[in-house]
């Protein structure tokens, strides 16, 4: 099997699925690309606002002297529709090349490179599964992936997404083994908290101490320099955490960053239960249901072992659930999937779990829309996704404790 693989015809039919998918991905961003110096969320020419907001301008804006994360000023000065999110200092610097040429080349080189994260995401996928790492298989996957929802959500807004995802995948597959290569991989994860926080501390609870130290060391020594420019932009420490304070109450206000807006489309529990209350869950709760989530994952993942594919469903599902993603983050989960499809595909439960997270690559989305369409109602837009994410957690969580109890009979 692996010699066909490696064969002229299968790499070649490969890349040309490959080039396919970008294609059809080139055809999206060009027809919806957003108009410079119209910034807008609300009209249908989105392709690349997230690179334009998140990457381009606020390096920009950095480099003029300014504060970026100030969302008011932010908004004033550049030609953006939202705030920067509170993602790490350090991707200020390490993105700042692609705020060298001009915004309209500058969109197409990000196009590139986030197409070339999701091939490389692939490539780590495949390792995982335990198959071929080869041009050929490379290549159909990375077709694959762009083509999915969250892939191709990925690539027409120009998310950070596939840079964190890449970093989580490799912190989670070579935690243990190669820690040099986890630490690098954790530390690209911090740059997004919501992934890079619980995902260290369920690394931590696997007693993988010296892999998140380093990775932590690697994040602070890239984010110190730029916090110190932050720092004197602002016009001091207490001016720049009133704009961090800022930052945080501006997004809550937004409907794609209020959990009880009917509108808003997320995998954790919270924002269902936000959209059908019609109330936002209080500080406490949300604290509350990331301290069950991270602490129950971390008790079953002690009783796995490393090379089981369960652990990486486990630790992955419960990243997007403990606490806010949007459904382009649930693109990690392609990394379980591949290990259960390959490895436990015939245990009736694993083929559950793998129909749950299979749900949010299936224009799960798309689907709530045209359910919201044909009711009328914004209530259970978004749900499909969530709902799947966290029936799957659940869902692990029984099978890891399925194991626990069969090692535990098995010694007895």
């Amino acid at each position: 099997m692996t010699e066909r693989l490696r064969s002229p015809v299968a790499t070649v039919v490969a890349l040309l699925l490959l080039a396919g998918a970008i294609a059809f991905n080139v055809a999206g961003v060009r027809r919806d690309l957003n108009v410079p110096g119209r910034p807008s969320l609300t009209d249908d020419r989105q392709a690349m606002v997230d690179f334009r907001d998140t990457v381009y301008w606020p390096v920009r804006d950095l480099a003029s002297g300014h504060d970026p994360y100030d969302p008011h000023g932010y908004l004033d000065r550049r030609p953006v529709a939202q705030e920067l999110d509170l993602y790490a200092p350090g991707q200020l610097l390490l993105h700042a090349p692609f705020a060298l040429p001009p915004y309209e080349t500058a969109e197409w080189v990000w196009f590139c490179v986030v197409v070339a994260l999701v091939v490389a995401f692939g490539a780590v996928v495949l390792r995982a599964a335990g198959l071929p790492v080869l041009p050929s298989t490379v290549a159909a996957l990375g077709a694959v992936l762009l083509v999915t929802e969250p892939g191709q959500a990925s690539v027409y807004l120009g998310q950070l997404d596939p840079e964190i995802i890449l970093g989580c995948a490799l912190a989670l597959v070579w935690a243990g083994r190669r820690p040099n290569v986890a630490a690098a991989g954790l530390a690209l994860a911090l740059t997004k908290p919501q992934f890079g926080v619980p995902l260290g501390l369920l690394l931590l609870a696997r007693g993988l101490k010296r892999d998140v130290l380093r990775s932590v060391a690697l994040a602070a020594a890239v984010s110190l320099p730029v916090v110190v420019l932050l720092v004197r932009a602002a016009g001091g420490v207490g001016a720049f955490a009133d704009h961090l304070r800022a930052n945080v109450d501006y997004a809550l206000q937004t409907p794609y960053g209020d959990l009880a807006s009917p509108s808003g489309v997320r995998t954790d529990p919270l924002a269902l239960v936000g959209r059908l209350l019609g109330a936002r869950a209080p500080g406490a709760v949300q604290v509350l249901l990331a301290i069950v989530v991270l602490g129950v994952t971390a008790w079953l993942a002690r009783g796995l072992d490393d090379d089981d594919p369960l652990l990486l469903a486990l630790l992955s599902l419960a990243v997007l659930v403990a606490v806010v993603h949007a459904p382009a983050d649930a693109l990690l989960l392609a990394l379980p999937f591949g290990a259960i499809a390959v490895r436990r595909w015939r245990d009736p439960a694993y083929a559950v779990l793998l129909a749950l997270l299979a749900a949010p690559f299936l224009y799960a989305t798309r689907a709530e829309r045209w359910v919201e369409s044909a009711t009328r109602s914004q209530v259970w837009a978004g749900a499909v996704t969530g709902l799947a994410v966290t029936a799957a957690l659940l869902l692990a969580w029984m099978l890891a404790l399925r194991t626990r109890r069969n090692a535990a009979g098995n010694v007895l």
